[in-house]
Order: structure tokens, then sequence, then C-alpha cells
């Protein structure tokens, strides 16, 4: 039996106990330019990740009064290696923003969602950003391709 043939369990079963939380930092004094989130196991048994796992935390940028926004996995950055959790312990992860959030980011009052799609897991608070317009426009010009030279 190989371990495509072993029937995986589905993401609610394999998140079970786990919760995805804003790191004090971030909930305390957000900065846009550092979002960190905590992946809490809350449970009572010993998390472990399987092989697919890709333990990376994407951040959605949200209008003020919109909870919830579609996305592409596609934007999410390189693969986070994930480790077991046991009850109480947790991970800290980086909260990556895609170029296709700042593409339709308006100056202004905004809230983040953050999210880990391989566990189906959403952080349960919005948190509130502020985005100027030069934030905005550095992050649209990091995700400029570059030119080929002539």
């Amino acid at each position: 039996m190989t371990p495509r043939d072993r029937a995986l369990p589905s993401d609610p079963e394999h998140s079970r106990g786990l919760v995805l939380r804003w790191a004090g930092p971030t909930a305390a004094q957000p900065d846009i330019e550092l979002l960190a989130v905590d992946l809490v196991n809350e449970g009572t048994e010993l998390w472990t990740p399987r092989e697919e796992d890709l333990i990376v935390a994407g951040g959605l940028l949200l209008s003020p009064g919109e909870e919830r926004a579609s996305f592409g996995f596609g934007f999410f950055g390189s693969q986070g290696a994930a480790v077991p959790l046991g009850p109480g312990d947790y991970a800290r992860l980086p909260v990556s923003i895609g170029g296709s959030e700042w593409a339709r980011a308006k100056p202004g009052p905004a809230h983040v969602r953050a999210v880990l799609p391989t566990l189906s897991l959403w952080t349960e608070d919005l948190l509130p950003v502020d985005l100027t317009a030069d934030v905005i426009d550095r992050h649209r010009l990091e995700d400029l391709p570059l030119a080929e030279p002539e």
C-alpha cells in the first residue's frame, strides 16, 4: 500500500484542535508590513502534519464591512515546513499578502484576515489596518515583473 492508497482525513478532521489567531505583537500593534499568526494546538492530542501540508499563511485585504473574500491559492509564497504540535504548542507564521490583494487595495481603513488553505483555517478576528497610498504603491511595484534587457 502506498501513501496515496491510504485514506486521508478530511481537512476539518485533520485540523481538529487547531486554531489560527493573530500573534500577540500583531494584534497589539498591527503593522501591515509585519503580520504574523500563531497556529495553535488547542486540542488534547499531538497534531502531526501530513507530507502535503503546506503551512503558509496568506493575508486577504478586506474593505470595512467585508468578512471574507475569494482568493487564488497561487498567490502564496514559498512552502513552509510543518512541525508536529503538542497540546498547547504553537507555531508562529509570517503572513504574506499577494499581489492581487495589493492590486485591488485602496487607501484608508481596511481589515486583514489570514488563511491557511491546506488546513482550511481562517483567523476568526479581522485585523484593522490603515492602508496608505505609499504602502500600496510600494507593494504594487514589488510585484511588477522585471523588464527584460534589450
